[in-house]
């Protein structure tokens, strides 16, 4: 008894902690909405990421059984029932069945639909569709899909189909050549077997230490999954087995194909234009190759399609480039983002487009025609007719304004109807829309416009009253939004064109998609020549380099700033040597042949050639991603010039030397002040030592600071920044193991038959191989300028899929895997353009 008396203060907080406990853990199940266990991934990764929002007011419809799935149609999706609070609950239809996870809304329809959808934390600018995610998370943590409620749905009527009626004749694109002799075989098969064994070598490093993941990280031995851990690598680099022969190891892959799980996994949002390069790409293209033999394929394909394709879900039909896949997320309506890439956007088409052709479903195929219907119309209309920014409003809402109750309009939200018409010098555009000449009169076979989506306040009041309950419906509706197409970013501080990174492929895939219709649509045509004419007369500048007689060419990037004080910086063109630009040459050169522009051949190889010069001008002999040079005064004659090219490296001499001269008077402004509060008359003190006079301190003296010289400048940035003869500076000194200068490569060879390719490509590959190779594959250059030889923990799937493809192909017998045969998308992947 005493025991217990003594003790009881001590059970009495035991027993009320264990309560609090209890109820604290039962009110967590009761509460924590799945969406929120899932918003745990991003936010372990990054604490300022937003939170998922829930307790959302619409019901997800539960995915119906697979034998129901085949007879699903938008119009009867649009006739499932919602609900708006628990209390409705009994007037549910008994045959449906609904999703009970719901409580009062935080936040309304409204908000919802103006939510930015695509914006993702984490990511970055450079490569935005890489996001690594926690690899630990358990099942609790994951995404599982569940086919989602359609928002938009249109009749089928209105899906645009693939261009009808007779294939055109093409062009011949690759070159004839003459048949080898045999020194030149063999000499050819040993460097073909060099390069095998390389990729044999990469491919068992990740197979030991990558699979299932995206990638192996060849350094550390490890793995990481910033694409979704479905196994980047081990999708994309399939049809590369199989064209280098290794049956084997394809056949050994497809066992564990079979085995990803597209429905599932941790990260939240799926980066939709890597996702359909990489995986539906290398699904279809291993598909393709490998003749249709593998049905599980073409079954992992239309799985993953599927789910993507909830990413269209819009009013305008342009896609969440970061999709928001969980059934939290798909129950409510959105807009495309407002700040998309250009790249994520336009380079969707092939895929897509093959993918419809061999399904025979046009589904597949209205989801990018919609994309590249809204291109082609705003072509003519942008700031460089002919090109798109690097960023876009593919939101379709280009004002908005609430209404009051009784229907007044008020102020408008966002107004950027005017951003088209822009003066960038304050007194009439540099580049004028008549400049630009179009066949756009002539479109996909005249059925485009006519079955193009309704506008978003069109289908917003047609369909809303079959998708939410009446009070919803009305918040919805309150938003006056002006539908527009495709437009530059609101209010913009600047608009960026360019044909490399954020925007290559757009372009990329223009004569591609020509030819995997066989020109039934005169559509990309149109777009790939006017885009063209911008690009011969805007963009392509020649480098002042050493090798005088060497005639090579690069693109520039031009950026607009309305709002710049100085009329010289509202247009500013920047001279680079990029490396995701080196694909151009390759395109030029398809695209001469295709469309009989003989003339762009020649600048398909200085093009080309520029890549392969840049590859030379480093320590390593491999090209950097980033780097500015001097451009040539004009396309014909440039003399290399050590005085032009010591002023770009130091162009602000004289405010340089001003800076110092004033950082000087200052200073000795400041020392004066000091020594005036000095009293130099007084007497100097007694030293308690020697009881003598102490020595008077040396007074206080201002040191000048001198400003380098010219010359000393330029000497130190050269020697300090390893900057070759014609570079001003590096911007980005890594090398991620790319394939586009090889690319150009490898077409230049096709096209015109010329030896040398293959010369330039295999000293290409032996740089690269030497600064690459690792015990256990290949790891990117953390500094191409540096002959230390330090490397980046990473070996991004394209290595295998693209890079090593490209070698590999550039001495494979030209008969094989033959360009009038044969397109390939962003990935390298390879598509068979049908027969009629």
């Amino acid at each position: 008894m005493f025991a217990v008396r003594r003790y009881r203060l001590f059970l009495l907080v035991a027993i009320s902690l264990a309560i609090s406990v209890y109820y604290l853990t039962t009110r967590a199940s009761w509460e924590t909405t799945d969406a929120e266990r899932v918003g745990r991934v991003h936010l372990k990764n990054d604490p300022t990421a937003e939170r998922p929002i829930v307790n959302n007011p619409l019901v997800v419809p539960q995915r119906p059984p697979p034998d129901q799935e085949a007879a699903d149609s938008p119009a009867t999706t649009s006739e499932t029932r919602v609900i708006s609070s628990p209390s409705t609950s009994t007037d549910l239809d008994s045959s449906t069945t609904y999703s009970t996870k719901l409580a009062e809304p935080t936040i309304t329809s409204e908000e919802l639909l103006f939510k930015d959808e695509s914006s993702t934390s984490g990511l970055d600018d450079e490569n935005t569709g890489r996001y690594e995610v926690d690899e630990d998370s358990d099942d609790d943590e994951k995404i599982h899909w569940q086919k989602p409620f359609i928002h938009f749905p249109f009749p089928e009527d209105e899906i645009i189909g693939l261009p009808s009626g007779s294939a055109r004749k093409l062009p011949r694109v690759q070159a004839v050549l003459q048949e080898e002799t045999s020194a030149a075989r063999k000499d050819r098969l040993r460097k073909l077997s060099v390069i095998k064994g390389s990729f044999k070598h990469a491919w068992n490093g990740y197979k030991r230490y990558g699979l299932p993941h995206d990638e192996v990280k060849p350094l550390s031995e490890g793995f990481a999954d910033p694409f979704m851990g479905w196994g980047a690598t081990l999708v994309d680099t399939l049809d590369t087995l199989w064209i280098m022969g290794m049956t084997k190891e394809f056949e050994e892959a497809l066992l564990l194909v079979e085995k990803i799980d597209f429905k599932s996994s941790v990260r939240k949002d799926i980066p939709l234009f890597e996702t359909v390069i990489r995986y539906v790409g290398g699904l279809l293209g291993a598909y393709d190759v490998s003749e249709h033999k593998y049905p599980i394929l073409l079954n992992k394909t239309e799985e993953l399609a599927e789910i993507l394709l909830g990413a269209f879900d819009t009013p305008n039909r342009m896609p969440l480039t970061f999709y928001n896949w969980a059934p939290s997320d798909t129950s409510r309506p959105r807009r495309a983002s407002a700040h998309a890439v250009m790249a994520e956007l336009g380079s969707l088409s092939i895929e897509m487009t093959r993918l419809a052709q061999i399904t025979k479903r046009d589904v597949y195929y209205d989801a990018v025609a919609r994309i590249t219907n809204e291109l082609e119309k705003w072509q003519p209309k942008t700031l460089m007719p002919g090109l798109w920014p690097l960023k876009v409003d593919a939101s379709g809402c280009g004002k908005a304004a609430r209404r009051g109750k009784n229907g007044e309009n008020g102020e408008g939200k966002v107004d950027n109807s005017k951003t088209e018409e822009f003066d960038i010098n304050g007194e009439e555009p540099a580049i004028k829309p008549k400049e630009f000449t179009s066949d756009q009169e002539e479109r996909h076979s005249g059925h485009i416009a006519e079955r193009s989506v309704p506008p978003p306040s069109v289908l917003m009041e047609k369909e809303r009253d079959t998708l939410l309950p009446k009070e919803q419906n009305q918040e919805v509706l309150a938003v006056a939004c002006t539908p527009q197409g495709l437009s530059a970013e609101a209010n913009f501080k600047s608009q960026i064109y360019g044909i490399g990174g954020q925007a290559d492929s757009t372009y990329e895939y223009l004569p591609k998609m020509h030819a995997l219709l066989q020109g039934r649509s005169r559509q990309f045509e149109a777009m790939y020549k006017n885009a063209l004419h911008t690009v011969r007369d805007q963009l392509l500048f020649r480098p002042m380099i050493k090798d005088t007689n060497r005639e090579i060419l690069f693109a520039a990037r031009h950026e607009f700033k309305p709002k710049a004080k100085a009329k010289a910086k509202r247009h500013v063109v920047t001279y680079e040597v990029t490396h995701l630009s080196c694909f151009i040459g390759g395109m030029f050169g398809l695209g001469s042949r295709l469309f009989g522009i003989e003339s762009d051949l020649e600048l398909a190889k200085q093009l080309t050639d520029g890549c392969v010069w840049a590859y030379a001008s480093t320590p390593t002999g491999v090209m950097a991603e980033l780097a500015a040079i001097v451009p040539c005064p004009d396309l014909d004659v440039c003399a290399w010039n050590e005085t032009r090219w010591h002023e770009a490296l130091d162009p602000d001499k004289e405010e340089r030397f001003a800076a110092v001269e004033a950082w000087n008077k200052n200073q000795e402004a400041i020392y004066d002040r000091a020594r005036k509060e000095v009293n130099d008359d007084s007497e100097g003190e007694i030293d308690r030592e020697t009881g003598e006079l102490a020595d008077e301190k040396e007074p206080l003296q201002f040191v000048p600071k001198v400003a380098l010289s010219h010359e000393k400048h330029v000497k130190a940035r050269i020697q300090e920044e390893r900057l070759p003869p014609s570079y001003t500076k590096f911007e980005a000194r890594h090398y991620g193991l790319r394939p586009e200068a090889i690319e150009s490569v490898f077409y230049m060879y096709r096209l015109t038959g010329d030896e040398t390719w293959r010369q330039k490509g295999w000293k290409m590959f032996q740089a690269v191989q030497g600064a690459t190779q690792t015990v256990v594959a290949n790891a990117a250059m953390e500094d191409v300028t540096s002959q230390i030889g330090e490397l980046d923990d990473s070996m991004e799937s394209f290595w295998l899929a693209e890079t090593l493809k490209y070698f590999y192909l550039l001495f494979e017998e030209p008969t094989a895997w033959s360009l009038d045969e044969w397109t390939l998308n962003t990935e390298a992947h390879l598509m068979k353009i049908p027969e009629d």
